[in-house]
């Protein structure tokens, strides 16, 4: 005769569990900005697990939906600036995932392995950053950018070896809040080791690294409105190219060893290759810009055409990054990686939404991914760019610290989002791309937050002006250190949380099957 244990309390009725689940999606979010709690995410996912440990299957489809929809709305609610129809599509898209995750979480909760539970968790984040394309925006560990000593593990185990962290701490809080009088500290032991072995490694791990002195770097910070941005240049107004050009020749009088633009500065739509005659003259133009005035390597956004006309008359083009010689020669190009799924491209080739959604919105959805992680190379560095989300994929800056880059650059323009919380957060996915592979970083924007970030994950320079740190102007002036591949991360990749999947894998399976045989041997 089984012995009865906590699973055999009475099932919670599904309106109670779904309580709980939207408390832990309000915990997990009021830990990210603009809140910013980070404390809450180490208790954030135990209302949750309690609530999956003691309900029924459509309970906890339930209780998931509504975790993940409260979850973005707390922490995401800044997607309703450039479109309303983008922050509701996303998020039903989350609750629908987590729903589908609680059939998966469920059996594991029910469990006294909070460690298995923990390693599922992990499972999930790493197939919400691939799953039709990846959307590793809300991943738990980037709350923790405000306790600098525990997300140094970020150089071993990545972003998801913080969130495990999270996962463990919460599961193990769940499980003492149902476990047997005398038994409920059990199950603190393995997570208090995990933790502790984390802060020890933070404290002792070095977060200043040898290096070379790089180029010294202008990043220029226009703060242009997406209004103007969007709007038809004019002669003679402060457009801009007015004003990129108007701080970059105030930058010019202690000239750098390289200029750079933040993304789609060009603003006239006429860059492409000579293949495309309609838009080669911009390469020409633009070259002899920094051939006679800037006379310095100057990194440029910008859209890129290439290729034959479609049938609208438009040729293909990419979210671009130009790198210009001093000499006006075109060094390289580097194209977005990963342009934003329903924002910049439709994915899985459904062009009829394209077309009902760009009827919809205004917003052109036609843009191509790029290849590869190409790394470019001025003043005697090698460096890997990374456009606007980009920087949200740890894989593309990895693959670009092991093709040689010695430090990264991010350009990105976050005017669509006013001066929100979207700021901060994609500042702390550059800190984590940082850590993880002990390179710098330098970030260069439009109207925030340009700054540069150490191998250590630590701002050591931004713009600012009179405090404040974005919708200002200003000039980045930085000269990040040259440094190689040197971390078991920058090696291994997201080994580790495929290894704790792949755990969770097996602990469902496994529980499953001693499930059944306790159901037929009863």
């Amino acid at each position: 005769m089984r012995r009865p244990d906590a699973t055999d309390r009475p099932s919670l009725p599904a309106g109670r569990t779904a309580l709980l689940g939207a408390l832990s999606g309000a915990l997990a979010g009021a830990a990210f900005t603009p809140i910013g709690a980070w404390p809450l995410a180490w208790v954030a996912l135990a209302p949750w697990f309690v609530g999956l440990s003691r309900t029924s299957v459509r309970g906890a489809v339930g209780s998931g939906f509504v975790f993940g929809t409260v979850f973005f709305w707390f922490a995401m609610a800044w997607l309703r600036h450039p479109t309303w129809y983008a922050a509701l599509g996303l998020g039903l898209y989350h609750g629908l995932f987590f729903a589908g995750a609680s059939l998966a979480l469920r059996p594991l909760a029910r469990s006294r392995s909070v460690f298995v539970l923990a390693c599922a968790w992990v499972g999930i984040d790493l197939l919400l950053g691939r799953l039709f394309t990846g959307i590793p925006w809300l991943l738990l560990g980037y709350s923790q950018i405000g306790w600098p000593t525990v997300i140094q593990i970020a150089d071993l185990a990545g972003v998801h070896g913080v969130t495990f962290l999270l996962a463990l701490t919460g599961a193990a809080v769940a499980a003492a809040w149902r476990a047997p009088p005398g038994r409920a500290l059990r199950g603190a032991i393995v997570p208090a080791l995990c933790l502790g072995a984390a802060v020890a490694y933070g404290l002792t791990r070095p977060t200043t690294f040898a290096a070379v002195d790089g180029p010294r770097i202008a990043g220029i910070q226009p703060n242009i409105p997406q209004a103007l941005k969007d709007a038809t240049p004019k002669p003679g107004t402060d457009g801009v190219f007015e004003r990129n050009d108007r701080l970059t020749r105030a930058a010019l009088a202690s000239p750098p060893d390289l200029l750079i633009w933040s993304e789609t500065m060009n603003p006239f739509h006429n860059l492409g290759t000579p293949d495309v005659p309609r838009f080669a003259n911009g390469a020409e133009a633009f070259g002899r810009l920094a051939r006679e005035t800037y006379r310095v390597p100057w990194l440029l956004g910008t859209p890129y055409y290439f290729g034959a006309p479609q049938a609208d008359g438009w040729p293909p083009y990419s979210n671009a990054a130009v790198l210009f010689g001093a000499d006006g020669r075109i060094l390289g190009r580097y194209d977005k990686l990963h342009p934003i799924p329903w924002g910049e491209y439709v994915p899985l080739g459904l062009g009829f939404i394209a077309d009902f959604l760009e009827g919809f919105t205004g917003f052109p959805l036609r843009m191509q991914p790029g290849r590869e992680a190409t790394v470019l190379e001025a003043a005697d560095a090698r460096f890997g760019t990374l456009i606007c989300f980009d920087v949200i994929y740890p894989r593309y800056a990895r693959q670009m610290v092991r093709g040689g880059a010695q430090f990264l650059v991010n350009l990105t323009n976050e005017a669509w989002f006013l001066e929100s919380a979207e700021f901060d957060q994609l500042l702390a996915q550059s800190v984590f791309r940082a850590i993880e592979n002990r390179i710098d970083v330098v970030r260069v924007t439009n109207s925030g937050i340009s700054a540069h970030i150490d191998a250590g994950g630590r701002i050591v320079a931004r713009v600012e002006e009179g405090g404040r740190d974005r919708a200002v102007q200003g000039v980045l002036r930085c000269r990040p250190g040259l440094r190689g591949p040197t971390t078991v991360y920058t090696r291994a990749g997201d080994g580790f949380a495929i290894g704790a999947a792949a755990v969770g894998l097996i602990g469902l399976f496994v529980g499953r099957f001693r499930a059944r045989r306790r159901k037929s041997g009863s």
